[in-house]
């Protein structure tokens, strides 16, 4: 059997979970998906995909920001309007990812620099 070398699993997550920055809460959720990705037998920190209806969607603007991934396929990206300013490029998401990666199709995921997430 081939070794594979880069990989992601993902897991619908049927508890609460929530996406914030200090007190102020972008996404809130009982169906987020946690994609983790694998490259060489090595794994990555997790990220969690928003569904669209659970995402706070009135603080994005869209982004000119677009990125590649062999694995995830084309990702667009947003700025996130806070209390506090502008953060570019905070939130990401995949149109278009390949069947096997279906379950994040049009979820939005944060940058884990500039977000916190808890689960309830």
């Amino acid at each position: 059997m081939e070794e594979r070398v880069h990989y992601a699993d993902t897991e619908t997550l049927n508890k609460p979970i929530t996406a914030n920055i200090q007190d102020e809460v972008f996404a809130d959720s009982n169906k987020a998906v946690k994609l983790t990705e694998y490259y060489e037998g090595k794994a990555f920190p997790s990220v969690y995909y928003f569904p669209p209806e659970d995402f706070k969607t009135e603080s994005l603007t869209p982004s000119d920001r677009h990125t590649a991934c062999s694995l995830k396929g084309d990702a667009s990206y947003w700025n996130l309007q806070t209390k506090d300013g502008v953060i570019e490029n905070a939130v990401w998401a995949y149109k278009t990812p390949p069947e096997e990666l279906s379950s994040i199709k049009d979820h939005f995921a944060f940058d884990r620099k500039a977000t916190r997430v808890r689960f309830e």
